[in-house]
């Protein structure tokens, strides 16, 4: 990249550099682009609708929408590789990257990533049998899940944007889950799950249930001051403790790419 990733941090990006890597790496069309930062920014209007009183530093909707670079799988490939600088991101090279990644500095915060087709992931199978349940045309169909996943898929990227970056990383990807499809279902009715991510909405809710809004102060950052340690705070402590190895394990069976997302974040420990 003419950028020069190996000496840019993601994270101290001015609106320059952003707007130029766009040009770089878009795959879309000035229309597209637009209606794609239109979306982001209802989604971040969202979210801070349900979920601001709990966020310290909120971004405009314009703003949240700058943070991201949309582009094809390939390109975001490249730029995983050439831009994750930890020794420990090494094996990237050779693991397929995930759909989106948020690089979160002290700084700022970049989101990269290639949506992918989810209706074209599925069978013939599974699209006659979808068509034929629903029972509307399979272009109307194709194009309402595109929008409902994408959504969802922005919530999640945005959560961790406004996340607290002294929690673990995986705990925050598990609740970057938990909102993304929180706000598909509160916006469009339903949630596209498998099993294994419905289980980790499943979870989170529980957590919720159990321990009420101090779980969003906890991810938000809100709950414990900044300079502060969470081990200082019980409140946190319980919450935590909640999310076990094994627990782990088993709601993250399928995170190849779990040393990615630890990177998300300067310091990625639990406390």
């Amino acid at each position: 990249m003419s950028e020069g990733g190996a000496d840019i941090n993601p994270g101290k990006l001015n609106q320059e550099q952003l707007d130029s890597l766009r040009l770089e790496t878009s795959h879309l069309s000035p229309k597209e682009d637009a209606e794609k930062k239109k979306t982001i920014g209802n989604a971040n209007h969202d979210l801070l609708n349900v979920y601001g009183n709990y966020i310290r530093k909120p971004y405009s909707d314009t703003e949240a929408a700058q943070r991201f670079l949309l582009m094809d799988h390939d390109t975001l490939g490249t730029f995983t590789h050439e831009w994750i600088k930890d020794p420990s991101a090494k094996g990237t090279e050779t693991t397929q990257p995930p759909d989106f990644l948020t690089f979160s500095k002290s700084a700022g915060e970049l989101v990269a990533g290639s949506a992918k087709d989810l209706w074209e992931g599925y069978s013939q199978q599974e699209k006659e049998y979808i068509v034929q349940t629903v029972g509307v045309d399979e272009d109307i169909l194709k194009k309402r899940i595109d929008t409902v996943y994408s959504y969802g898929t922005y919530v999640h990227e945005l959560s961790h944007i406004y996340q607290d970056k002294r929690i673990h990383g995986l705990f925050l990807e598990l609740a970057a889950y938990y909102y993304g499809f929180h706000m598909q279902k509160a916006t469009h009715g339903l949630m596209l799950t498998n099993t294994e991510e419905q289980a980790r909405y499943n979870f989170y809710q529980g957590l919720i249930d159990n321990y009420g809004e101090d779980v969003h102060k906890l991810v938000f950052g809100s709950l414990v001051n900044d300079g502060e340690s969470l081990r200082n705070d019980p409140r946190a402590l319980k919450i935590l403790a909640e999310f076990t190895p094994e627990v782990e394990r088993q709601l993250f069976t399928d995170m190849k790419t779990a040393p990615l997302a630890k990177q998300r974040q300067d310091e990625p420990t639990h406390l």
